[in-house]
């Protein structure tokens, strides 16, 4: 071997050793975050599988009051996802078991809709925003907040969304519903 090839492969070993630490090092959640478990935070799946459902439609993963939500998107206009299936909602599973199961379905009407979780959040009880592809595009379209209460599900606004306006919580929080036509009401909500 060569000395420029020694001196490459001496450079090259630390490098790849060094990102695949960063790359599969696990995300710590720091402890003042975890306030009485009722806050958003950062759940790792490395090694999980979903056989139901494509890896790329799995979306940010929460935990709440002793609960693991994934939510689970399909392929629309305003999220392109290359390996999809048709289902759209949340999985759950109790913070520790090794299985999530099926907890929320959203359902489009007209299928055409293509409504998709968009953020899940606990305050007064859990809350869900799914957003629709009726839009102007780039990523526009009619979100609907609804909360879940047992099996059952409350709308509680409507608005354009816009993903630049609503990159945050607090901002989607803190709009007041601007829509009151049919397109609020193009879904239907199934909890397990």
């Amino acid at each position: 071997m060569g000395y420029g090839k020694l001196v490459i492969l001496l450079i090259m070993v630390p490098l790849v050793t060094l990102l695949a630490f960063l790359f599969f090092q696990k995300r710590q959640v720091p402890a003042d975050l975890l306030m009485e478990g009722k806050v958003e935070m950062p759940v790792d799946r490395s090694g999980e599988t979903f056989s139901e459902y494509y890896n790329e439609q799995l979306s940010t993963t929460y935990g709440f009051d002793g609960y693991e939500y994934v939510l689970v998107q399909r392929s629309s206009m305003n999220l392109p996802i290359s390996k999809s299936t048709n289902f759209a909602g949340v999985l759950r599973r109790p913070q520790g078991k090794p299985d999530y199961e099926k907890y929320l379905e959203i359902t489009s009407n007209p299928d055409s809709a293509k409504n998709n979780p968009y953020m899940l959040w606990f305050d007064d009880g859990l809350f869900l925003m799914m957003v629709d592809q009726v839009g102007a595009g780039s990523g526009e379209g009619t979100a609907k907040v609804i909360k879940i209460v047992g099996k059952n599900t409350e709308l509680v606004k409507c608005f354009y969304y816009v993903p630049e306006e609503f990159d945050d919580l607090e901002k989607v929080k803190s709009k007041l519903s601007d829509r009151q036509d049919s397109d609020c009401l193009n879904h239907t909500v199934k909890v397990w």
